[in-house]
Protein backbone atom coordinates (compact mmCIF):
# COMPACT_ATOMS: atom_id res chain seq x y z
CA UNK A 1 0.00 0.00 0.00
CA UNK A 2 2.89 2.66 0.86
CA UNK A 3 4.75 1.93 -2.48
CA UNK A 4 1.29 2.36 -4.11
CA UNK A 5 1.11 5.79 -2.31
CA UNK A 6 4.30 6.74 -3.27
CA UNK A 7 3.73 5.43 -6.82
CA UNK A 8 0.88 8.25 -7.16
CA UNK A 9 2.66 10.77 -6.14
CA UNK A 10 0.92 10.90 -2.31
CA UNK A 11 4.45 11.01 -0.56
CA UNK A 12 3.21 12.24 3.13
CA UNK A 13 0.57 9.31 2.86
CA UNK A 14 3.17 6.62 2.05
CA UNK A 15 5.87 8.14 5.28
CA UNK A 16 2.64 7.43 7.44
CA UNK A 17 2.53 3.94 6.28
CA UNK A 18 6.35 3.04 6.45
CA UNK A 19 6.54 4.62 10.07
CA UNK A 20 3.55 2.68 11.06
CA UNK A 21 5.40 -0.33 9.67
CA UNK A 22 8.10 0.49 11.61
CA UNK A 23 6.50 0.31 15.22
CA UNK A 24 6.31 -3.01 14.59
CA UNK A 25 9.88 -3.65 12.88
CA UNK A 26 12.21 -0.69 14.46
CA UNK A 27 14.87 -2.86 12.74
CA UNK A 28 14.14 -3.30 9.85
CA UNK A 29 17.06 -1.45 7.33
CA UNK A 30 15.21 -1.33 4.31
CA UNK A 31 12.02 -0.18 5.78
CA UNK A 32 14.14 3.32 7.40
CA UNK A 33 15.59 3.14 3.84
CA UNK A 34 12.48 3.93 2.17
CA UNK A 35 11.68 5.87 5.02
CA UNK A 36 15.20 8.63 4.86
CA UNK A 37 14.37 8.64 0.90
CA UNK A 38 11.00 9.62 1.10
CA UNK A 39 12.61 12.44 3.65
CA UNK A 40 14.86 13.71 1.23
CA UNK A 41 12.03 13.81 -1.78
CA UNK A 42 10.49 16.29 1.14
CA UNK A 43 13.34 18.07 1.13
CA UNK A 44 13.22 17.30 4.90
CA UNK A 45 17.32 16.42 4.97
CA UNK A 46 17.81 16.24 8.66
CA UNK A 47 15.21 13.68 9.29
CA UNK A 48 16.31 11.62 5.97
CA UNK A 49 19.88 11.54 8.08
CA UNK A 50 18.45 10.62 11.56
CA UNK A 51 16.61 7.08 10.05
CA UNK A 52 19.41 6.70 7.25
CA UNK A 53 21.82 6.70 10.18
CA UNK A 54 20.08 4.13 12.05
CA UNK A 55 19.92 2.14 9.02
CA UNK A 56 23.47 2.36 8.47
CA UNK A 57 24.21 1.08 11.72
CA UNK A 58 21.57 -2.10 11.33
CA UNK A 59 23.08 -2.79 8.29
CA UNK A 60 26.38 -1.54 7.10
CA UNK A 61 26.31 -3.37 3.98
CA UNK A 62 23.07 -1.16 3.24
CA UNK A 63 23.91 0.97 0.32
CA UNK A 64 20.76 2.17 -0.68
CA UNK A 65 20.71 3.59 2.62
CA UNK A 66 24.74 5.22 2.13
CA UNK A 67 23.64 6.42 -0.89
CA UNK A 68 20.95 8.08 0.43
CA UNK A 69 22.61 9.16 3.13
CA UNK A 70 25.40 10.69 1.33
CA UNK A 71 22.54 12.93 -0.33
CA UNK A 72 21.28 14.17 2.37
CA UNK A 73 24.57 15.10 4.15
CA UNK A 74 25.76 16.72 0.41
CA UNK A 75 22.31 18.57 0.48
CA UNK A 76 22.96 20.93 3.50
CA UNK A 77 26.43 21.36 2.98
CA UNK A 78 28.28 18.56 5.24
CA UNK A 79 30.48 17.69 2.42
CA UNK A 80 32.96 16.09 4.41
CA UNK A 81 30.31 13.90 5.89
CA UNK A 82 28.97 13.51 2.19
CA UNK A 83 32.17 12.41 1.14
CA UNK A 84 32.89 9.75 4.38
CA UNK A 85 29.54 7.81 3.18
CA UNK A 86 29.55 7.59 -0.22
CA UNK A 87 33.33 6.00 -0.04
CA UNK A 88 32.00 3.62 2.42
CA UNK A 89 29.12 2.90 -0.55
CA UNK A 90 31.80 2.78 -3.07
CA UNK A 91 33.62 0.14 -0.63
CA UNK A 92 30.75 -1.95 -0.19
CA UNK A 93 29.17 -1.23 -3.41
CA UNK A 94 29.64 -3.95 -6.18
CA UNK A 95 27.87 -2.07 -9.14
CA UNK A 96 30.76 -0.67 -10.90
CA UNK A 97 27.98 2.09 -12.48
CA UNK A 98 27.00 3.40 -8.95
CA UNK A 99 30.36 3.25 -7.56
CA UNK A 100 31.48 5.81 -10.30
CA UNK A 101 29.03 7.85 -9.44
CA UNK A 102 29.75 7.71 -5.73
CA UNK A 103 33.19 8.62 -7.36
CA UNK A 104 31.97 11.66 -8.59
CA UNK A 105 30.06 13.23 -5.95
CA UNK A 106 33.19 12.09 -3.71
CA UNK A 107 34.79 14.24 -6.02
CA UNK A 108 31.95 17.22 -6.08
CA UNK A 109 32.80 16.85 -2.40
CA UNK A 110 36.48 17.53 -2.36
CA UNK A 111 35.41 20.67 -5.15
CA UNK A 112 32.65 22.19 -2.79
CA UNK A 113 35.67 22.54 -0.25
CA UNK A 114 38.71 24.00 -1.82
CA UNK A 115 40.06 20.51 -2.19
CA UNK A 116 40.81 21.26 -6.37
CA UNK A 117 43.12 18.97 -7.10
CA UNK A 118 41.97 16.24 -5.32
CA UNK A 119 38.39 16.38 -6.92
CA UNK A 120 40.22 15.95 -10.70
CA UNK A 121 42.21 13.36 -9.67
CA UNK A 122 39.00 11.49 -8.63
CA UNK A 123 37.51 12.91 -12.09
CA UNK A 124 40.02 11.63 -14.41
CA UNK A 125 39.77 8.05 -12.52
CA UNK A 126 35.74 7.99 -13.40
CA UNK A 127 36.90 9.56 -16.70
CA UNK A 128 39.08 6.55 -17.52
CA UNK A 129 36.29 4.38 -17.01
CA UNK A 130 33.24 6.41 -18.98
CA UNK A 131 34.36 9.48 -20.74
CA UNK A 132 31.11 10.85 -21.06
CA UNK A 133 29.80 10.63 -17.67
CA UNK A 134 27.28 13.28 -16.90
CA UNK A 135 28.29 14.09 -13.41
CA UNK A 136 31.79 14.14 -13.64
CA UNK A 137 31.73 15.99 -17.18
CA UNK A 138 29.46 18.98 -15.58
CA UNK A 139 31.92 18.90 -12.26
CA UNK A 140 35.24 18.65 -14.66
CA UNK A 141 34.13 21.75 -16.94
CA UNK A 142 32.99 23.53 -13.67
CA UNK A 143 36.66 23.38 -12.30
CA UNK A 144 38.33 23.88 -15.84
CA UNK A 145 35.90 27.21 -16.23
CA UNK A 146 37.18 28.49 -12.30
CA UNK A 147 40.78 27.85 -13.94
CA UNK A 148 40.23 30.21 -17.22
CA UNK A 149 40.49 26.80 -19.38
CA UNK A 150 37.42 27.66 -21.57
CA UNK A 151 37.68 25.76 -24.83
CA UNK A 152 38.19 22.47 -22.32
CA UNK A 153 35.45 23.77 -19.98
CA UNK A 154 33.14 24.13 -23.48
CA UNK A 155 33.84 20.62 -24.57
CA UNK A 156 32.71 19.02 -21.18
CA UNK A 157 29.90 21.09 -20.71
CA UNK A 158 28.76 19.87 -24.29
CA UNK A 159 29.29 16.42 -22.71
CA UNK A 160 27.90 16.58 -19.50
CA UNK A 161 24.24 18.66 -21.71
CA UNK A 162 24.26 15.71 -23.90
CA UNK A 163 24.46 13.08 -21.03
CA UNK A 164 21.43 14.93 -19.51
CA UNK A 165 19.78 17.18 -22.04
CA UNK A 166 16.89 18.20 -19.49
CA UNK A 167 19.18 18.78 -16.40
CA UNK A 168 18.84 22.15 -15.05
CA UNK A 169 22.32 22.61 -13.84
CA UNK A 170 23.93 21.04 -16.99
CA UNK A 171 21.84 24.16 -18.99
CA UNK A 172 22.83 26.74 -16.55
CA UNK A 173 26.82 25.95 -17.11
CA UNK A 174 26.28 25.81 -20.56
CA UNK A 175 24.61 29.49 -20.35
CA UNK A 176 27.11 30.49 -18.35
CA UNK A 177 29.98 29.14 -20.53
CA UNK A 178 28.87 30.56 -23.84
CA UNK A 179 28.68 34.08 -22.20
CA UNK A 180 32.49 33.56 -21.83
CA UNK A 181 34.86 35.38 -24.64
CA UNK A 182 35.45 32.80 -27.41
CA UNK A 183 33.06 30.37 -26.01
CA UNK A 184 30.83 30.36 -28.91
CA UNK A 185 33.53 29.98 -31.51
CA UNK A 186 34.85 26.83 -29.13
CA UNK A 187 30.90 25.21 -29.78
CA UNK A 188 30.94 25.66 -33.28
CA UNK A 189 34.14 23.84 -34.09
CA UNK A 190 33.87 21.21 -31.60
CA UNK A 191 29.83 20.52 -33.03
CA UNK A 192 30.48 22.00 -36.65
CA UNK A 193 27.05 22.85 -38.17
CA UNK A 194 26.95 20.72 -41.60
CA UNK A 195 23.38 19.56 -42.14
CA UNK A 196 19.92 19.99 -40.94
CA UNK A 197 20.45 17.22 -38.02
CA UNK A 198 22.68 19.42 -36.48
CA UNK A 199 20.90 22.55 -36.78
CA UNK A 200 17.95 21.16 -34.55
CA UNK A 201 20.66 21.14 -32.19
CA UNK A 202 21.42 23.99 -31.92
CA UNK A 203 18.34 24.99 -31.54
CA UNK A 204 17.71 22.99 -28.91
CA UNK A 205 20.56 24.12 -27.09
CA UNK A 206 19.34 27.54 -27.65
CA UNK A 207 16.48 26.78 -25.92
CA UNK A 208 18.35 25.61 -23.00
CA UNK A 209 20.30 28.71 -22.91
CA UNK A 210 17.68 30.81 -23.28
CA UNK A 211 16.35 31.23 -19.69
CA UNK A 212 19.75 31.22 -18.12
CA UNK A 213 20.88 34.68 -18.89
CA UNK A 214 22.87 34.07 -22.07
CA UNK A 215 19.41 35.28 -25.28
CA UNK A 216 21.98 36.73 -27.11
CA UNK A 217 23.74 33.42 -27.49
CA UNK A 218 20.85 31.87 -27.92
CA UNK A 219 19.57 34.42 -30.69
CA UNK A 220 23.09 33.53 -32.24
CA UNK A 221 22.58 29.75 -32.24
CA UNK A 222 19.42 30.35 -33.70
CA UNK A 223 20.77 32.63 -36.28
CA UNK A 224 23.47 29.82 -37.02
CA UNK A 225 20.61 26.84 -36.93
CA UNK A 226 18.64 28.73 -39.39
CA UNK A 227 21.56 29.42 -41.91
CA UNK A 228 21.81 25.70 -41.78
CA UNK A 229 18.62 24.94 -42.34
CA UNK A 230 17.25 27.87 -44.09
CA UNK A 231 13.61 26.16 -44.87
CA UNK A 232 12.51 25.29 -40.91
CA UNK A 233 9.85 27.33 -39.86
CA UNK A 234 10.08 26.09 -36.11
CA UNK A 235 13.46 27.81 -35.78
CA UNK A 236 12.90 30.82 -37.84
CA UNK A 237 9.66 31.19 -35.26
CA UNK A 238 11.94 30.52 -32.21
CA UNK A 239 14.75 33.19 -33.80
CA UNK A 240 12.21 35.98 -34.07
CA UNK A 241 10.31 35.37 -30.32
CA UNK A 242 13.93 34.90 -28.66
CA UNK A 243 14.16 38.50 -31.06
CA UNK A 244 11.51 40.35 -28.98
CA UNK A 245 12.11 39.27 -25.56
CA UNK A 246 15.24 41.84 -26.07
CA UNK A 247 12.55 44.30 -27.64
CA UNK A 248 14.30 43.74 -31.15
CA UNK A 249 10.76 43.82 -32.73
CA UNK A 250 11.97 45.54 -35.97
CA UNK A 251 14.71 43.49 -36.41
CA UNK A 252 12.65 40.46 -35.63
CA UNK A 253 10.16 41.55 -38.52
CA UNK A 254 12.93 41.81 -40.74
CA UNK A 255 14.02 38.23 -40.42
CA UNK A 256 10.45 36.87 -40.77
CA UNK A 257 10.19 38.67 -43.81
CA UNK A 258 13.94 37.86 -45.28
CA UNK A 259 12.78 33.99 -44.56
CA UNK A 260 9.25 34.07 -46.18
CA UNK A 261 11.09 35.69 -49.35
CA UNK A 262 13.95 32.95 -49.18
CA UNK A 263 11.16 30.44 -49.19
CA UNK A 264 8.92 30.04 -52.67
CA UNK A 265 5.83 28.59 -51.11
CA UNK A 266 4.09 30.21 -48.82
CA UNK A 267 2.25 28.05 -45.96
CA UNK A 268 0.95 28.61 -42.58
CA UNK A 269 3.17 28.74 -40.68
CA UNK A 270 5.46 31.47 -42.25
CA UNK A 271 2.10 33.41 -42.33
CA UNK A 272 1.73 32.62 -38.22
CA UNK A 273 6.21 33.56 -38.37
CA UNK A 274 4.98 37.52 -39.98
CA UNK A 275 1.72 37.94 -38.46
CA UNK A 276 2.65 37.64 -34.44
CA UNK A 277 5.97 39.69 -35.09
CA UNK A 278 3.61 42.35 -36.68
CA UNK A 279 1.24 41.96 -33.94
CA UNK A 280 4.18 41.97 -31.10
CA UNK A 281 5.19 45.69 -32.93
CA UNK A 282 1.50 46.82 -33.15
CA UNK A 283 1.46 46.23 -29.22
CA UNK A 284 4.72 48.14 -28.70
CA UNK A 285 3.91 50.88 -30.71
CA UNK A 286 0.85 51.61 -29.00
CA UNK A 287 2.22 51.39 -25.13
CA UNK A 288 5.10 53.60 -26.38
Amino acid sequence: MAEQQENQGSIRTAKQIYRKLLESHPRDAELLTRIGRLEIISLKYHEAIDVLQKAVDLNGQCTSALKHLGTAYFSIGQFAAAASVYKRFIDESADESCRLDALAWVAECYFRTGAVEKAVTLLQEVGKVDGAHQHACRLYAEILASKGHIELAVQFALKSFVANTTGKQEAVLLASLLQREGAMKVLQDTVPLNNSAMASAYAFMAVAIKDHGAVSQSIELYRLALAADPNNVSIALNLVHTMEVTFGYRLALATAIDFIRSNSSMHNGQFALFSEVQSAINQSSSSS
